[in-house]
C-alpha cells in the first residue's frame, strides 16, 4: 500500500492470516505525536482475499501423491495378480478418491487459524 505524505511517499506492508473466503476489514491510521495521545485520522476499508481454490488445489496435489504408493504397493502384490482389469480399475479410483478427500481435507483444515 502507498501512501502520500507531505514530507516523502512512503510504503506499507503487511500479512494476515490464510482465508478461505474474501473478508472485509479496516485499517484504522492514528497519528501521535511525542508527548501526546493518539489522535484518530481516518479509516481505510480493505479487502483481503482469500485462497480456496488454492487450498483445493493443494489438498488435490496432496491427495494424488499420497494415493502412488498405495497403488503401486497394490500393483506388485502377488495376491492380486490373477484380477481382472475392471477390478484394478475400481482399485485405483476408490484409492484416488478416498486420497483426494483426505487431501483436500487436510487442506482446509491447515488454513483455518489455530
Amino acid at each position: 500500500m502507498q501512501f502520500d505524505s507531505p514530507y516523502d511517499r512512503h510504503w506499507l506492508r503487511f500479512a494476515t492470516q490464510d482465508l478461505l473466503h474474501d473478508e472485509g476489514a479496516v485499517l484504522t491510521v492514528n497519528k501521535k505525536d511525542p508527548g501526546e495521545e493518539p489522535a484518530f485520522q481516518f479509516y481505510l476499508p480493505i479487502t483481503i482475499h482469500g485462497g480456496f481454490w488454492t487450498a483445493m488445489l493443494l489438498g488435490v496435489t496432496a491427495g494424488m501423491l499420497l494415493a502412488m504408493p498405495q497403488i503401486v504397493t497394490a500393483w506388485v502384490n502377488p495376491s492380486f495378480a490373477t484380477k481382472r482389469l475392471r477390478w484394478w480399475l475400481w482399485l485405483i479410483m476408490l484409492i484416488i478418491v478416498a486420497n483426494v478427500i483426505v487431501g483436500i481435507t487436510a487442506a482446509l483444515n491447515f488454513s483455518k487459524p489455530i
